[in-house]
């Protein structure tokens, strides 16, 4: 898959973001003042393999943790393809949030109904999400991803509110 300027900037944005969310924490080293604790990722807590199933199948995914990134975490599925999920919460949304549309420009559209305010790439396969002091960025990468952004394997905009639904279903769980 070629490496595009939005892809290249939505990699920045996603190492910043790892780097911004990987804290060093000594035995007594005080908490930093106003950073809220990194989300435990929505794999370990509010989604499971079964929510994949319209975009992954219905069997065969598998779930792993993003050592770098505590915040996310993958789905990955058959055929080479797989989602990535990655939360940011507290003082990181804004930056990220900033940063993520100023680097996709007009690229990225609105996404209704999912969160407080929500983005989608034209194809479908990335969607960034905001609920308060939580946001959510939900990507589908490899074969699938191919398919889906050709629209060889269902609607752009089928994809993008699927992708979005696993977002809302992430802040209903932590509203509960």
């Amino acid at each position: 898959m070629p490496v595009t300027p939005f892809r290249a900037a939505l990699a920045l944005a996603a190492t910043l973001g790892a780097v911004a969310c990987s804290r060093a924490t000594g035995g007594d080293a005080p908490a930093a003042v106003g950073v809220a604790p990194d989300p435990p990722n929505a794999c370990a807590k509010d989604l499971t393999p079964g929510d994949l199933a319209e975009i992954l199948g219905p069997s065969g995914v598998t779930v792993k943790a993003i050592p770098s990134d505590v915040g996310a975490c993958a789905f990955d599925g058959p055929g080479h393809s797989g989602v990535t999920v990655s939360l940011r919460s507290g003082d990181e949304i804004e930056p990220f949030w900033r940063l993520t549309i100023d680097a996709s420009g007009a690229r990225m559209t609105p996404l209704a109904g999912v969160g407080e305010a929500a983005l989608r790439t034209p194809q479908g396969g990335t969607v960034l999400a905001r609920q308060g002091a939580l946001s959510c960025q939900v990507d589908l990468v490899g074969l699938k991803a191919a398919l889906h952004q050709k629209g060889i394997d269902g609607s752009r905009d089928l994809l993008a509110r699927k992708l979005g639904a696993l977002c809302a279903k992430v802040f209903a769980a932590r509203r509960a």
